[in-house]
C-alpha cells in the first residue's frame, strides 16, 4: 500500500457528528433569526440605532457572520478530510468519506442560505 506523503491526515473526529454540529448552528441560526426579528416586530425588542443602522439589523448580521464563520470551518475541514480519505485505503468502505463530503456540500448549502438570508435583512424592512 503507498501512501501520499503530502496528503493532510484525516481528522480523528467523527465526521458525522460535524454534520450534526453544522445542522445544530444551522437551525439555531433559524430560530434565533427568526426570534429575534419576531421580538423586534411584536414587542419593539432592539428598537434603537448603532451608528446610524437599526440595532435588529446589525445583531442579525453578527449571528449569521458568526454561524458562516462555524459552518465556514465546518466545511474546510470536512473537505480536508474528504480529500485526505479519499482513495488511501484507511476507509475501506467508503462511509467516513462519503459523511465527509455529505458535511462539505451541507456547508455550501448554508453558506448560499446565509446569502440569501442576509440580502432582505439588509435591503428590507424587518417587520415588512
Amino acid at each position: 500500500m503507498t501512501s501520499v506523503p503530502d496528503a493532510p491526515a484525516p481528522d480523528r473526529a467523527e465526521p458525522e457528528l460535524a454534520l450534526l454540529v453544522l445542522i445544530a448552528v444551522w437551525l439555531t441560526h433559524v430560530s434565533a433569526g427568526y426570534a429575534i426579528d419576531a421580538l423586534h416586530c411584536h414587542r419593539h425588542f432592539l428598537e434603537g440605532e448603532l451608528t446610524g443602522v437599526a440595532t435588529v439589523r446589525v445583531v442579525l448580521v453578527v449571528l449569521t457572520l458568526g454561524a458562516v464563520a462555524v459552518v465556514g470551518l465546518i466545511g474546510v475541514r470536512a473537505l480536508r478530510n474528504w480529500s485526505a480519505l479519499d482513495g488511501d485505503g484507511r476507509d475501506p468502505n467508503g462511509r467516513r468519506s462519503f459523511s465527509s463530503a455529505l458535511t462539505a456540500m451541507a456547508a455550501v448549502l448554508f453558506l448560499l442560505y446565509a446569502v440569501w438570508s442576509l440580502l432582505p435583512t439588509l435591503t428590507g424592512d424587518p417587520c415588512g
